[in-house]
Order: C-alpha cells, then sequence, then structure tokens
C-alpha cells in the first residue's frame, strides 16, 4: 500500500479521538487485541529517520534522535516500536512522549490511526514537518494530561517515559481514561538495578526508576492481565528451526575465569511489558539485527587489533624519539660547556 492510501485525513483521526467509541466499535476493537500479533509484512516496515535528511531535534543526551543517538539506543528503541507495531494493527493508537515522531510513524504503518503526545513544542513542530502520512497527527500534551477524549483510543503506547515522572499514579489514571476499557498498554522501562550496575553514573533525567518487582505490582494494580518481555543489546549468534514453538535466549556472563550461561530475563536491562483487562494476543519473541557490516564482531575486533598495534607501534617511535632527544640534550649541554670554557680561555688570554 502506498503512503497514505486508504486512510482517513489526519483531521478525521484527531475527531475520532475526541468522541467516545460506539459500543460496537469496541467490541469490534475488543476483537482484534485478543487475536495473535500480526507479523511483519514481507516487505517490511520503514524506519524513515534516516532518509529524510539531518534531523531538526538536537540530542540533549537522553531523548533518542536517529543519526545522533548511540547504536545501541538505536537498536533499543527501534526494535521496542516495530514490536509494538505488531500488537496494533488496525488499532487507534496514541504514542505517549513521541519525541521525535520516528516511533510514532513506525506504528502508524500498521495502525488505523497513530497520534504522537509530547511535552515539548518544539520538538512536536519538528516531527509534524518531519512524519507526515494520513493516519498519523501529533498535539503537545504531558503525560498527566493526554489530550484526548475518555476511552477514544484501543492503545496506548509509552516507551521509557515512566522513569521521567515522579507521581505514576497521575500517569496511569490518564493511560486508563484515554484507552477503552479492554484496551491494550504497552510500556517499557529500564530495571533499576542492572541499568545502574552498567553506568559510571546515575542518569540525570531520571526521577524514579523501578526494579521489575515494582514495575510488574504498579502494573497489575491497574491491570488483570500483565506480561513482560526482557530486552539487552548484546552480539551473538541465534539458532531458529523452522518450525520452533520454543525461541531460548541465553546471555553469557563471565564470574572469574569461567563464563555461565543464564537466561536472557536474569540480565535484562529493560522491561517491556503488555498489559489489559481484556485478553493479550500472542506476543512475538525475535531478534532485531541492526544495520551492520557482515560479520561485524570480527570487523570491530580487527579494528581494535589494529589500533592496538598502532599503539604499540606509536610508543615505540616515542620511545625512540625520547632516546634521541636525550642524546640530543646531552649535546647540546656538552656544546654549552665547551662554549662556555672557550670564553673563559678567551677572557683569561685577553687579561694578560
Amino acid at each position: 500500500m502506498a503512503e497514505g492510501e486508504g486512510f482517513p485525513k489526519t483531521s478525521t483521526i484527531v475527531d475520532e479521538a475526541l468522541a467516545t467509541p460506539a459500543p460496537t466499535r469496541r467490541r469490534a476493537a475488543a476483537q482484534k487485541a485478543a487475536a495473535p500479533a500480526a507479523p511483519v509484512p514481507a516487505e517490511g516496515i520503514v524506519v524513515r529517520g534516516y532518509t529524510l535528511g539531518e534531523s531538526e531535534t538536537p540530542f540533549d543526551g537522553e531523548r533518542l534522535v536517529l543519526g545522533k543517538s548511540s547504536v545501541e539506543s538505536e537498536f533499543e528503541h527501534l526494535h521496542r516500536y516495530i514490536f509494538a507495531s505488531e500488537l496494533v494493527a488496525g488499532l487507534r493508537v496514541v504514542d505517549i512522549a513521541s519525541g521525535e515522531g520516528y516511533g510514532s510513524d513506525i506504528l502508524a504503518q500498521r495502525a488505523r490511526s497513530v497520534i504522537g503526545v509530547d511535552i515539548d513544542e518544539a520538538v512536536v513542530d519538528a516531527a509534524r514537518r518531519r512524519y507526515q502520512r494520513r493516519n498519523l497527527s501529533f498535539e503537545v500534551g504531558a503525560c498527566e494530561a493526554i489530550p484526548l477524549q475518555p476511552r477514544s483510543v484501543d492503545a496506548v503506547v509509552s516507551f521509557e517515559t515512566i522513569e521521567h515522572i515522579e507521581d505514576h499514579g497521575a500517569f496511569f489514571d490518564e493511560v486508563r481514561r484515554v484507552m477503552r476499557r479492554d484496551g491494550l498498554f504497552i510500556i517499557s522501562t529500564p530495571d533499576h538495578a542492572v541499568y545502574n550496575s552498567e553506568l559510571a553514573e546515575a542518569n540525570e533525567y531520571h526521577v524514579h526508576e523501578l526494579s521489575r518487582e515494582q514495575f510488574v505490582a504498579l502494573l497489575r494494580t491497574q491491570f488483570k492481565n500483565v506480561t513482560l518481555l526482557g530486552q539487552r543489546v548484546s552480539f551473538g549468534s541465534f539458532l531458529i528451526g523452522d518450525d520452533a514453538t520454543r525461541f531460548e535466549v541465553l546471555s553469557m556472563e563471565r564470574e572469574g575465569k569461567v563464563l555461565r550461561a543464564k537466561p536472557l530475563g536474569q540480565s535484562a536491562v529493560y522491561w517491556i511489558a503488555v498489559a489489559s483487562d481484556g485478553p493479550l494476543p500472542a506476543l512475538p519473541s525475535g531478534l532485531y539485527q541492526g544495520d551492520l557490516p557482515p560479520n561485524p564482531i570480527s570487523s570491530i575486533l580487527g579494528g581494535v587489533r589494529e589500533r592496538d598495534e598502532e599503539i604499540v607501534s606509536l610508543r615505540q617511535k616515542l620511545a625512540s624519539a625520547a632516546v634521541e632527544a636525550a642524546a640530543l640534550e646531552a649535546a647540546r649541554q656538552r656544546i654549552d660547556e665547551l662554549n662556555a670554557s672557550f670564553d673563559a680561555a678567551r677572557a683569561d688570554a685577553e687579561q694578560r
């Protein structure tokens, strides 16, 4: 389908989000939410952030900006949104803390409609200019004051948001207000212990981080059904059978002089939760393989080895130069001594 083909105009989408859905529409959406997740189509999901030129959004050290943030951060965020796009196919979605807008654009390729909401007006304006689809719009708003009517969306997506606000209850109240009663809530947050163990210092932008247990407990106070997926960026190998019904991910961790293989969930840096009062769809587990060169580990390690060899060579040259410099300095001092001796002899001769 061509971009925008078959979708209502943006104004129509916004108008629908301002009106309470009809009961029949709610029942149809409920059936959609309980269905298995729609797999990524053969033609794939387009990430347009790299093809629309340099982003207008400056990198502030926290908000992801494609092409300006770390490769690891891009892997994490893009994987989450592509995963969520499988769950919201055909639904009306609000993306809370949508930032630069790339994630809302990914969701809009599968969803019936998407409204991205962010508190930063300049970022919202830039997203409106950059990501344009007939079923996609962007609005200025806060997590605690989402600018939508009650029961106006089928799904709420919010990645890496909750740790930035102190009052989690107020945020969840707003999610429940704008989402239909059996709607789908897709949310992620870093694991407080694991995330901070890998940082040199605490993230200054995070005001209220949660452990896995706290995150799950909070969600279960609001929703009848909650399931969790762990996420970590790593290099590795994967084996998948054509008829695989089980997908096991192991993390190799060094313990002294040995490596121990553990289930990934024990060392996940981030948790993605899917919650609802209605039945949850079957959730896909999978691997997001980024845009890397062939044999990336070998390429990286090869580059490191070349760098180390160059460093050794430069240090040897520096040591040789230091020896030469010392010899030159000794020669200069000897010349100074001889000049001083000559001057003294000449002065003595003149006095005679």
